[in-house]
């Protein structure tokens, strides 16, 4: 019986150790984690948009290439977002959750569309986030289209995220 009671302690202890490790671990990361998370947004957006690093073009990529094993400049990055990107709220009123009965977006109160600026400060087009069902699960991705909304320009299929936000300024609409 000693030995049952010392082993059921032994395991408490050994998993509030683990617990408060885990715990300190994510709360010292917690702002990486959101600035990383940021990055991977901006890069699909990004990609999406055929802006690439210099020196790298789509067309010497290979077709499994991933965002990811293009090499972007973390700094760049960052710059871009308040350079080149501009983040609009639109809200979503209850006649438009009607028309968007059996989407994700219904379950929203507004949709943030991405204002993509060329190097004179012109807008070149726009990105959003898309979500849909998938064979084995929901499929995120980021799209872009033209400024006159006649072209697609790119799209880049991630994981599905939980808030499409991917630029801190906002400029909600009224």
């Amino acid at each position: 019986m000693k030995k049952a009671v010392f082993t059921i302690f032994f395991m408490l202890g050994i998993t509030a150790i683990f617990v408060f490790a885990l715990a300190g671990i994510n709360e010292v990361s917690r702002d990486r984690i959101a600035e990383n998370q940021l990055i991977d947004r901006v890069r699909s957006i990004m990609y999406a948009c055929n802006i690439l690093p210099d020196g790298v073009y789509e067309y010497d990529l290979p077709p499994t290439t991933k965002t990811s094993d293009i090499p972007w400049d973390d700094q760049r990055i960052l710059a871009m977002i308040s350079a080149r990107m501009e983040a609009v709220n639109f809200p979503i009123t209850p006649a438009h959750k009607v028309l968007l009965q059996n989407s994700y977006l219904m379950l929203q109160d507004s949709v943030e569309i991405h204002i993509i600026l060329d190097n004179n400060n012109l807008i070149s087009g726009y990105g959003f986030y898309l979500r849909g069902k998938g064979l084995w699960g929901t499929i995120g991705a980021y799209a872009a289209i033209t400024e006159d909304l006649t072209s697609l320009m790119g799209i880049d299929f991630t994981f599905p995220i939980q808030s499409a936000s991917a630029v801190s300024q906002e400029s909600p609409v009224p």
